[in-house]
Parts: structure tokens; C-alpha cells; sequence
């Protein structure tokens, strides 16, 4: 993409730049490359309009129509050329009234034969004013005040930003117009002319907090002052449980709460670890017992989790010294593994250790059938028969690119 076409989409061109006031320009697009043609009315600037055509052909987030004057523009750039060289601009004829200038763009579009497949005007025109800005008449007005209609959304935000410059109050923007309508409200608030709500804020699904239905998130959270994640981390969880209309103002993890599955209520109950220091201590939780030894909490839940499942035997069999040194004691999780090298050594060490020794060695990586990195090399251990239990020699050494073949 060109340098200049590049800028347009981090700097849009300003679409609330009008022409001469009242003016409506009936303009032909017309491609270099074979001279088909789109036909539009605007009240824009030619050059103006067409950097918008172009801008918009790039950033709208559904799949241009087939045959339309976007597709074309992205066509044409995913080609690698220019479409601010390759589609040009022209002004056909001008006129001052709404009512002419659907009247012309109709008339040109059939005059220049633009329809779809010979151009690429998918409408015969005469409808949209040059797009959703003047696609329908607006009626509004101040409260309390006598409507006034106006052709287009353009002049209706026209009148209103006079006003509201008039009293000293910022300008609005056309898309934060069209964004509001859009999104679904009223045409006064929309235009400034009443107070609106924050839409974005209401949730689709109402929920309950405290026995009362709410839409905001954050309505809840600044009036109960409880974090706004702390509420969406109970609304998920809810959700995830199945739980259907929760009420999210009650912590479910709490005792008397619902569980998942309807399995019982609040939090299970704690770990019941015996003491690490004391014999005649009463049990304690993983939390204590981590506090008192040092070791993660995750690792000690780890652990007597593995005790309870059976991994050491029965659990009711085990006496407290020896669920102690379970618990405490490091369990040695290395896999040592023999390699033999091609100088006549033989290297003992874990698999990682092995492999951070070879890497620091270019004489011996040099020596290499292969040239594999550490993770195609333990991919290769995986593979090999029996593993993790004792493997040949062999094949410890084609797993490190010794070998070119086992055994």
C-alpha cells in the first residue's frame, strides 16, 4: 500500500467538511484501467468524497458487495496499485435542492449506463442523498419547542451545532450522531437535545443483585462501592455453574451459597493437613501449613491432594510422619538419562542439564548429524519405547542428533 493511502487510514478524512452551502454535486468515479463508472451526489468536496469512498472501501467491517465501487477500490489495491491514481473524480452537474439532486443522480446513472455489471451503481439512484446522512427526512427540536423537519441527518446536525456554538457549547461530531442512532437511541438524545444513557454500560441480560434486577455493571459497582471485575468474575461463574438468573450480590464460594452442579453449598471444606511442627496440634489448613514450612500453597495442595487420591498407598494407612515427608520433602522429578558423545564420553545428567550442556558446546554441536533444538529433542526422548523408564544408549544419542538412526 502506498505511503500516502497508509496515512488516510490513520488519519481519516473529516467527514462533517461540507461544500458550498445548499449545494448538491451529482460526480462520476471512473476507473483508468477499463472506464467503468459510479455515479453519487454529495455536498462534500469532489476530492473530499472521493478519499472518504476510498477510506470507507478499507475500513468497513463487513465484505464490500460484489460489483460495487469498494470491492473495486480493495481489488485494485490488493494488486499493488493506487486507488487515489487509479479511480478518478469528476463533477457532472450541480443543483441546490434535494428533491433535484436525487432527481439528477437517477438521471445520470441510467444516462452513463453505471448499474451493475456495466458500472458499479448497485441502486438506480435517488434514494440516500450520497449515504446514511441524508438517507431520511429528521424531525427535532429542543423540548418544549415546535419540531422543525430537516432533509438530512447533515443539516439537521448542522442547525443543532449553530445552536449549541451559539451557546457556547462544544460541537458534535457525525459519527458520535450516528453511533448514538445506531446503537438505539432516541433521535433527541442522539442530537444532544435530552440527557441519554450510557448504552454501552447496559448489559443485554438483566441480573439480580440483592434481590433487585439491574442492567449496569457499573451502576452497581459505584453505588455499592465493590469492584466492577469482582461483579463480572460472580456473573461468570454463575453462568458457567448453569445457575440461571443468579444473584451475584451473594459470593457463591460462601457457606450457604450455591456450588456447581447444585453440589452442596459455599466453599468445600479445607484441607485438614497435620501440623508440621507440632504433634499434638490440631490439624491445619494448606494455607497454615504453607506459612509454617515455606512451601507454595499450590505445591502443598498439590501434594496432599495426591495423598488423598491414592497415589502413596492408603490414605487411612499412612501415619503423620509419613504424610509429612510427602508433603515436605522434594520430590526429585528429574529423568537422568546416559549420552554418549563422539569423543568417548558418556554424560549423566537430567534432560534439560544435558541439553544446556550440549547448546554450550559448539565443538560438540558441530560433531552433529542433525542439527535439532532442544524442543525437537525432547520430542524425540517422548518418542522413544518405555519412556521415561531407562532407554539404550543409542537411542538417547539419536535423540540428540548423534545418531543418524537408533540402536
Amino acid at each position: 500500500m502506498h505511503q500516502a493511502d497508509s496515512n488516510a487510514i490513520k488519519n481519516p478524512p473529516s467527514a462533517e467538511t461540507p461544500s458550498a452551502a445548499g449545494v448538491y454535486s451529482i460526480y462520476e468515479i471512473r476507473r483508468r484501467s477499463d472506464g467503468r463508472r459510479y455515479v453519487g451526489v454529495t455536498q462534500r468536496p469532489l476530492e473530499l468524497r472521493k478519499r472518504l469512498h476510498i477510506y470507507c472501501a478499507r475500513r468497513r467491517t463487513q465484505v464490500p458487495r460484489p460489483g460495487g465501487l469498494g470491492e473495486a477500490i480493495l481489488r485494485a489495491e490488493r494488486s499493488g496499485l493506487s486507488a487515489a491514481v487509479e479511480f478518478e473524480i469528476t463533477l457532472l452537474e450541480t443543483c441546490t435542492t434535494p428533491l433535484e439532486a436525487r432527481r439528477l443522480e437517477a438521471l445520470w446513472i441510467e444516462r452513463l449506463k453505471t448499474r451493475v455489471p456495466n458500472g458499479f451503481n448497485l441502486q438506480p439512484g435517488g434514494a440516500t442523498l450520497g449515504g446514511p446522512g441524508n438517507a431520511r427526512p429528521i424531525t427535532l427540536g429542543p423540548v418544549g419547542q415546535a419540531p422543525q423537519v430537516f432533509q438530512s441527518i447533515m443539516s439537521a446536525l448542522a442547525a443543532t451545532n449553530a445552536t449549541r456554538e451559539a451557546n457556547g457549547e462544544k460541537a458534535l461530531r457525525l459519527p458520535a450522531v450516528y453511533a448514538r442512532l445506531q446503537a438505539g437511541h432516541a433521535q433527541r438524545a442522539a442530537f444532544g437535545l435530552t440527557q441519554r444513557l450510557d448504552l454501552r454500560r447496559k448489559r443485554a441480560e438483566p441480573f439480580r443483585y440483592r434481590g433487585r434486577t439491574h442492567v449496569s455493571l457499573h451502576t452497581v459497582s459505584s453505588r455499592k462501592n465493590i469492584p466492577i471485575d469482582t461483579l463480572r468474575s460472580r456473573l461468570h461463574r454463575a453462568r458457567l455453574a448453569g445457575i440461571a438468573n443468579a444473584d451475584i450480590g451473594f459470593d457463591r464460594r460462601l457457606p450457604g451459597s450455591p456450588r456447581r452442579n447444585d453440589a452442596g453449598t459455599g466453599r468445600l471444606p479445607p484441607l485438614s493437613l497435620p501440623h508440621p511442627k507440632d504433634a499434638e496440634a490440631p490439624p491445619v489448613s494448606a494455607a497454615e501449613f504453607a506459612r509454617l514450612t515455606g512451601i507454595p500453597k499450590a505445591t502443598v495442595t498439590h501434594r496432599f491432594n495426591r495423598v488423598l487420591a491414592g497415589d502413596f498407598g492408603d490414605p487411612a494407612a499412612l501415619t503423620r510422619q509419613q504424610i509429612l515427608n510427602i508433603l515436605i520433602q522434594k520430590t526429585e522429578r528429574r529423568i537422568v538419562i546416559a549420552l554418549p558423545v563422539p569423543d568417548g564420553r558418556v554424560l549423566h545428567g537430567g534432560v534439560r542439564e544435558l541439553i544446556r550442556h550440549l547448546f554450550s558446546q559448539p565443538r560438540l554441536l558441530a560433531v552433529r548429524h542433525e542439527r535439532l533444538g532442544p524442543s525437537a529433542i525432547r520430542a524425540r526422548l517422548r518418542k522413544l519405547p518405555r519412556w521415561p523408564l531407562p532407554a539404550a544408549a543409542g537411542d538417547i544419542s539419536w535423540a540428540f542428533g548423534f545418531n543418524p538412526s537408533r540402536g
